[in-house]
């Protein structure tokens, strides 16, 4: 990844500047594509769609924006939004009207991300698998086994190797 110098983007409400960063180069190595057709690629990152402004608090849709760059410098600031926020972006935007249907999906998308984001992706994976396993207390011996078999062979899911004595009981 390379990053370019900082984008400069114009409040429509305020006026004032807010600078993001941009990208001459990057790729997909390493990444995740998760089920919702969300992809993080750490040495591609993704710069939000919709931002918001840090003077006034308004959210505005960054294509509508001139493309214009600093002449010199660096920003990390990718302007990613947190569902809560998201969802205040989505109520502003719909009342002042989308442009076109695109813009309202690609904003829908966003708030389907953000919402899986802070509720599903952001889970400690030790955490998913407590979770599972008091689950699975329920189920018959014979199934027990074969689910912990299964996911024992899946490389992220190793440590339940290590939970196995501790939820004995279940088994």
């Amino acid at each position: 990844m390379m990053s370019g110098n900082p984008q400069i983007l114009t409040c429509p409400f305020c006026g004032k500047e807010k600078e993001i960063m941009s990208l001459v180069s990057g790729n997909t190595f390493g990444s995740e594509l998760w089920s919702d057709n969300k992809q993080i690629a750490p040495m591609l990152p993704e710069i939000s769609y919709v931002q918001k402004c840090p003077h006034c608090g308004k959210y505005f849709i960054k294509g509508r924006q001139a493309v214009k760059y600093a002449k010199d410098g660096y920003c990390f600031e990718k302007g990613l939004l947190t569902f809560p926020e998201t969802k205040e972006a989505f109520a502003q935007l719909a009342k002042e009207g989308f442009i076109d249907e695109k813009e309202e999906i690609n904003v829908r998308m966003m708030l389907h991300h953000a919402y899986n984001d802070y509720y599903y992706r952001n889970i400690d994976k030790k955490d998913i698998l407590n979770i599972l396993l008091k689950n699975i207390k329920q189920t018959k011996k014979r199934q027990k086994k074969l689910i912990i078999h299964t996911f024992s062979q899946y490389e992220y899911l190793k440590p339940i190797k290590f939970y196995k004595e501790e939820y004995n009981y279940i088994l």
